[in-house]
């Protein structure tokens, strides 16, 4: 399993502000990752009843874009949304902010 992309500081401020309205509805989401899109979807919390926040984006917002796995290309993980938006937040500075996942 292997992601590695790339994103300008013009579009990393649009991911961010995605992710920052997603979590003020939830504390965690999954991120699904496939060759073309990125789906983003907050966990349900028991206090919200019905609302689970959703976000669909297209892999275009990154440049470089590269993603490898068993499972037909695509990658599904859970993350604490408050981590990856300190990570956002401190490469806000940058004009090119490379992303990559590890195990």
């Amino acid at each position: 399993m292997r992601f590695k992309a790339r994103i300008s500081n013009d579009k990393l401020n649009h991911f961010h502000a995605v992710l920052v309205t997603l979590e003020k509805i939830s504390s965690k989401c999954i991120i699904h990752l496939s060759s073309e899109r990125i789906l983003i979807s907050g966990l349900k919390d028991p206090k919200l009843e019905d609302v689970m926040p959703y976000a669909d984006l297209s892999k275009d917002i990154f440049t470089d874009w590269k993603i490898e796995s068993q499972s037909d290309n695509c990658i599904l993980f859970e993350v604490s949304l408050q981590n990856i938006l300190d990570a956002l937040t401190s490469a806000k500075k940058a004009p090119v902010c490379q992303m990559k996942l590890t195990k």
